[in-house]
């Protein structure tokens, strides 16, 4: 190989991908036959491949066990474990009913379906009689339907080995009804992600995209290469297509061997299976679209057989689905895991449905507890804060006369008593003979015989708002519109006339001092 990686142990090239161990702490690379493996033994590591670790991490680890705290633990999972199989128990009398009704239901809808299924016969021969009919029509290329099959290329066009119109100034082939590829492939043709040479990720994604349309349309597999190497300009493509004698016998596992081997290093695919292989199974992701997930990349990767495929799967799933698996014995065959698959499908089709009626109580009770307002809820505006006071039950007569209005809501008089024209503090103790508006004739010689009504108490008045509390109750009368007139003002003064008005002041002002002089 072109990319060879260095074994960290004896620093030798290593020239096969089965002969190499990644450890999964420092991913260093090492020979198996370095770190005490042999080729048997190596392949019966299985899913431990993925956690194995050299002689220079394991140094490292400590690990240690409680052995009360697991069998404690080792309890309550038998009690789970009794629990579970109740359920269970409980999910297979369940499911038997519930087939039942189905399979009485379908003994009864079965006149129904076989009529509706024979009026869909004879839809469908009256639509193939017509595109026939349609067919044998001339073409708009050859009116004379001599050469209908195979139209000529029109100016600036070239025709692929598939039958397909390609442009020659934008290298774009024609969605034209004579291309060999189904119309419906085309949309699938242009998402296909771009092939980056030097970019390991996106040379990945390409190959599962062209697994996609590989399982899609295998027919036209070789239609497909070649107008994808044609229009994003492959050159490893477009050689092994050259090189191929027979392009029929051209496979997508040789295409995915080749393009790998060729572009990417042994650490690097090692480092595809860790991520894409040996990855769990995720939440919300069913056990069928897990395992074509793991199967499409086994299958471009090409690092493993079919028993170690389905052990990697078994291993990486998820608790929920483990719940449902049902076996005497694990599977080991592809039928077995297909049967394996069908079986969990249906509980979590069952349990979908029961999970459907339990979403709609728990939605129930998260609009009672979050929607509903609780009792000491007060709001508290932005704005005018006089608008949403609390009223008490028998409102005083509101004054609305025109007072000041204080940020905190109402008008406050001076604190001073009647007949008092100065506020008493420390600062103007002293200055009382000097300021005091009293006049002198009638001043005293103390602060209470100049102030009689000092000691007096405040009279209680309302506070008097800007505006009026809410809410109000209408008055018993009706109100009366009157209607609204502008207040008469007079224009605002010209140039010239602002220029008469200054100099009938400079006038004015003149004959002042003619007349005093």
């Amino acid at each position: 190989m072109s990319n060879g990686d260095t074994c960290n142990t004896c620093s030798k090239t290593i020239d096969n991908q089965r002969d190499a161990a990644l450890c999964s702490s420092c991913s260093s690379i090492h020979h198996i036959a370095c770190v005490g493996y042999t080729p048997e033994a190596w392949s019966k590591e299985g899913q431990r491949k993925a956690q194995w670790k050299c002689a220079t991490c394991k140094e490292t680890i400590r690990i240690k066990t409680d052995v009360s705290a697991l069998v404690q633990k080792q309890k309550k999972l038998e009690e789970n474990l009794s629990l579970f199989d109740k359920k269970i128990s409980d999910i297979r009398e369940a499911f038997d009913i519930k087939f039942e009704e189905l399979k009485t239901l379908q003994t009864q809808n079965m006149d129904e379906v076989r009529a509706e299924m024979n009026k869909i016969i004879q839809a469908y021969e009256t639509v193939n009689a017509k595109l026939s009919a349609i067919e044998k029509k001339p073409s708009i290329h050859d009116p004379t339907g001599v050469n209908s099959a195979n139209p000529a290329p029109l100016p600036g066009q070239s025709t692929l080995s598939d039958g397909s119109v390609l442009y020659m100034d934008a290298k774009i082939p024609a969605t034209s009804y004579y291309s060999a590829i189904p119309h419906f492939l085309e949309d699938k043709l242009r998402n296909l992600p771009k092939f980056r040479e030097h970019d390991d990720l996106s040379i990945l994604q390409f190959l599962s995209g062209l697994y996609d349309l590989h399982m899609i349309a295998e027919k036209y597999f070789i239609q497909i290469l070649e107008r994808v190497a044609t229009t994003q300009n492959i050159k490893l493509l477009q050689r092994l297509l050259a090189d191929t004698p027979n392009q029929q016998e051209l496979t997508f596992q040789q295409v995915a061997k080749q393009v790998l081997n060729t572009l990417t290093s042994i650490k690097t695919r090692m480092s595809f299976q860790l991520e894409f292989l040996f990855r769990p199974q995720k939440n919300g992701e069913t056990f069928r679209e897990y395992v074509e997930d793991l199967t499409k990349y086994s299958i471009i990767l090409q690092a493993h057989s079919p028993s170690e495929v389905i052990e990697i799967i078994l291993t990486g799933v998820n608790d929920q689905t483990r719940s449902k698996f049902q076996f005497q014995t694990t599977p080991t065959t592809l039928k077995e895991l297909d049967n394996l698959i069908e079986h969990v499908e249906k509980l979590e089709k069952h349990a979908d449905t029961s999970k459907s009626r339990e979403d709609l109580s728990d939605l129930s009770n998260f609009a009672k507890a979050h929607f509903s307002q609780p009792k000491n809820y007060s709001y508290r505006p932005q704005g005018n804060h006089m608008a949403y006071r609390p009223v008490s039950p028998n409102p005083p007569r509101q004054n609305l006369s025109p007072q000041p209005w204080q940020p905190r809501g109402g008008y406050h008089p001076p604190r001073r008593a009647p007949n008092n024209n100065y506020t008493w503090n420390n600062q103007n103790r002293q200055n009382q003979s000097s300021n005091s508006p009293v006049p002198k004739p009638q001043r005293q010689s103390s602060f209470r015989a100049n102030n009689p009504n000092w000691t007096t108490k405040f009279k209680k008045e309302t506070v008097n708002f800007a505006q009026p509390q809410y809410p109000m109750a209408p008055p018993p009368w009706s109100y009366y519109n009157y209607a609204m007139y502008p207040f008469p003002c007079p224009p605002p003064p010209t140039a010239q006339e602002q220029k008469t008005q200054k100099t009938e002041e400079k006038d004015g002002k003149s004959n002042k001092t003619n007349q005093k002089n």
